[in-house]
């Protein structure tokens, strides 16, 4: 069985106010659905405050059921700010559904001088990216002759009962051969 590999671009922008980042744990964005991949799902998380860490860290997840592998390669920045987190070949599976990334020093996410928060008083996150599975390549179905499928009139003219029955605007019409 061969595989394809399928590669979709991703992306979403996330603001968040200024008091719920001071305030929070950990701060989650919306739930993003890419549609060209039913079951998969991906938001992110801003952990402004873990532990004793003086290191505000983000995190991408995924949530999917699928048993394959998915990469997942992107950036995710604070353009008021000039920052920018590479992450690249993220392996997600049924064991590891996240990955996280240093965003910046606490002291510096809340300096006035380094612009994390805009005028608004928002943090505003974006996130570009790509995200990368393979799956089995589908079988092709033969066609029902050597020259492609059926139409409707072969179709009909195969079977042992040609009596056909055609309705149009309530009125019935049976044709019998």
């Amino acid at each position: 069985m061969s595989l394809i590999t399928y590669e979709y671009r991703i992306g979403a922008q996330w603001a968040i106010e200024k008091s719920e980042v001071r305030n929070s744990q950990n701060c989650k964005s919306p739930t993003y659905v890419i549609s060209n991949l039913s079951g998969i799902k991906y938001y992110f998380t801003l952990y402004p405050f873990v532990g004793d860490s003086p290191n505000p860290y983000v995190s991408i997840m995924l949530n999917f059921e699928s048993k394959e592998k998915i990469t997942v390669s992107c950036t995710i920045c604070v353009a008021t700010a000039s920052l920018k987190c590479e992450m690249n070949d993220l392996v997600f599976d049924k064991n590891c559904k996240s990955y996280h990334s240093k965003l910046t020093t606490r002291s510096m996410l809340f300096d006035p001088g380094c612009k994390f928060f805009g005028t608004d008083q928002l943090l505003k996150i974006k996130l570009d990216g790509t995200i990368r599975l393979q799956l089995p390549q589908p079988q092709k179905e033969q066609p029902a002759n050597a020259f492609g499928p059926l139409s409707l009139s072969q179709a009909l003219w195969k079977k042992e009962d040609k009596d056909v029955t055609i309705v149009a605007e309530k009125k019935e019409i049976m044709v019998k051969i």
